[in-house]
């Protein structure tokens, strides 16, 4: 446990876990879910086809669980949820681009200003940081980001609910426990710090 003492060491192990969770699924996606492995794509090698061939065609879905669980390859534009999808490539690139790395400045500032004895918000914050890097990869590289896992409960408000991808996890889970830590725990934890 000494090891995570370093903060240095935590965030880079935590954020490379995501980063490298996150683009291994999004090879194994490219792999199964398009016609890259195919010959429709115009690259010749694996590695080649997952790092610079841009849009290949989407083959049929991988159902696990009927509507609840199913794999799909998609193509984001936007920001989450499909935000700025509208604007044109010349300015939604270049726009999300910045605005994620000035993103990834401020939780690794956050990071880096975090109270020692917060382990769980540092790791949150590193699991933030490591999510948003491996979006911006997919933006920087193929102008879009590679999304898959499609979740339909049928009830609102998960019908449907967004396609995403492992990334997307990191970084709403991080955001979710860090504001459930900072309205629950963190008042508990002040309530004891009061003199009686």
């Amino acid at each position: 446990m000494s090891l995570f003492k370093n903060k240095y060491v935590l965030l880079v192990l935590v954020a490379l876990f995501w980063l490298i969770f996150d683009q291994v699924t999004k090879y194994a996606v490219v792999a199964n879910l398009t016609s890259a492995p195919y010959g429709d794509s115009q690259c010749t090698g694996s590695f080649e086809r997952f790092w610079s061939c841009p849009h290949p065609a989407a083959r049929p879905p991988k159902v696990l669980l009927g509507p609840a669980l199913s794999f799909h390859y998609v193509e984001n534009n936007g920001a989450a949820f499909g935000i700025f999808t509208r604007l044109s490539d010349s300015v939604r690139r270049p726009l999300l681009l910045t605005i994620v790395i000035l993103a990834i400045g401020l939780m690794i500032f956050m990071y880096l200003k975090s109270d020692p004895d917060k382990l769980i918000w540092r790791i949150c914050l590193a699991s933030i940081i490591g999510g948003a890097v491996g979006n911006w990869i997919d933006r920087f590289r193929l102008t879009y980001v590679i999304d898959f896992i499609s979740n339909d409960f049928g009830f609102w408000p998960f019908h449907p609910w967004p396609i995403y991808n492992v990334a997307d996890i990191a970084v709403t889970v991080g955001i979710a426990v860090i504001l459930i830590d900072g309205f629950f725990f963190s008042k508990e934890e002040k309530a004891e710090k009061k003199p009686a």
